[in-house]
């Protein structure tokens, strides 16, 4: 069943780990971000600025890590949505801890140096790592 979240109670829940910052951009969803080394954690809560989260089915919660390449922001992983049911503190927690374990696990490309990121062959299906810095850096990597 839809649960209302709202700003106050998503940072009481992000808070409880320190270095959580919150934005707000101006009339859009606030979100809140986590700085771990050149990587940043950023949780779309899914809360205009106004303070509560949208009608049921307009949203859910999301989780991406960016990082800062040739000075733009760029998705590394995004992880599944995060419903606003009554148990979406235990899910955004699963997810929150996912995406720590995900950036230790980051590859960085040889030529560059710009972290890659898993990418499929379109005509194969096929999975393979590739730069962020693409198409300015056309490093692949085969997966084993």
């Amino acid at each position: 069943m839809y649960t209302a979240i709202t700003i106050q109670e998503m940072e009481d829940f992000l808070k409880t780990d320190k270095g959580w910052v919150q934005h707000t951009p101006l009339g859009q969803e606030i979100h809140f971000d986590f700085h771990k080394g050149p990587y940043t954690i950023r949780v779309f809560s899914s809360i205009p600025s106004g303070g509560v989260s949208r009608e049921c089915g307009k949203d859910a919660i999301r989780v991406i890590i960016t990082t800062v390449v040739d000075g733009e922001d760029k998705g590394i992983k995004k992880f599944p949505r995060v419903t606003r049911q009554a148990n979406w503190r235990k899910y955004l927690k699963l997810r929150v801890m996912e995406a720590f374990t995900y950036i230790s696990t980051i590859k960085a490309c040889s030529l560059c140096n710009s972290p890659l990121v898993l990418r499929t062959v379109k005509a194969t299906n096929k999975e393979f790592y590739g730069c962020t810095r693409f198409p300015l850096c056309k490093y692949t990597e085969r997966i084993s």
